[in-house]
């Protein structure tokens, strides 16, 4: 997969909205940005607290970072993800949107999916110490076969993603989340027909002590 993906799927998500009438709140142009790392810091961490704030781009985004994600790691150094992720991330998206369907070759008559009641996260909290910042916990979502964790920089960056049948994750000592700076976290759900129910991104700042 190749830039030239990308772009289609950007273009399918351009012909989505406006045969949809889903308009998100964030311009498809920033997120594409933000997906590419352009622009300042403090733009990609605004674009991304605007996303984080509305489901429709929120879905937009995960869909793009799927493709995005699967390009060859020479030509995409910073982004990785897992397959499992990548996958769940594309259907969450195309099953809601006719035009996106085309893109990927799904049938239109494909049923439509719920993709509300996502895992309801409870720790860490907003602000942690280390010691609190360590383990992640949400409550079950009934009748999911497992669950997908990710942590980003605030910039949207993933830095830690796995794939548990559990509802608590515990990070290795190797995956360090540093004092000071801030990273979102968010939790999907994935359902035995493949899609997934996602929670809302939360915010994490570890505090230094």
């Amino acid at each position: 997969m190749n830039d030239t993906e990308l772009r289609r799927a950007y273009d399918a998500l351009l012909k989505a909205r406006s045969s949809d009438g889903a308009q998100g709140q964030v311009s498809l142009e920033r997120m594409l940005a933000l997906v590419e790392g352009r622009g300042t810091e403090a733009e990609r961490v605004a674009t991304l607290d605007a996303v984080m704030a509305d489901p429709v781009s929120a879905r937009e985004l995960a869909l793009l970072r799927a493709v995005a994600a699967n390009r060859p790691r020479q030509a995409w150094p910073r982004w990785r993800m897992t397959i499992p992720v990548l996958a769940a991330a594309a259907a969450l998206l195309v099953v809601t949107t006719p035009a996106l369907r085309d893109f990927v070759g799904v049938s239109r008559s494909e049923p439509m999916r719920d993709q509300s009641n996502g895992p309801a996260l409870i720790s860490p909290t907003e602000e942690a110490l280390p010691r609190d910042s360590r383990t992640f916990r949400w409550h079950p979502v009934a009748g999911a076969r497992g669950y997908s964790l990710e942590i980003l920089t605030a910039t949207g960056t993933p830095i830690f993603t796995t794939r548990t049948t559990d509802t608590t994750v515990t990070l290795a000592a190797d995956v360090q989340l540093a004092p000071g700076v801030e990273h979102r976290w968010w939790v999907a759900g994935e359902l035995p027909d493949g899609t997934q129910r996602r929670s809302p991104f939360r915010r994490l700042l570890v505090r230094a002590r």
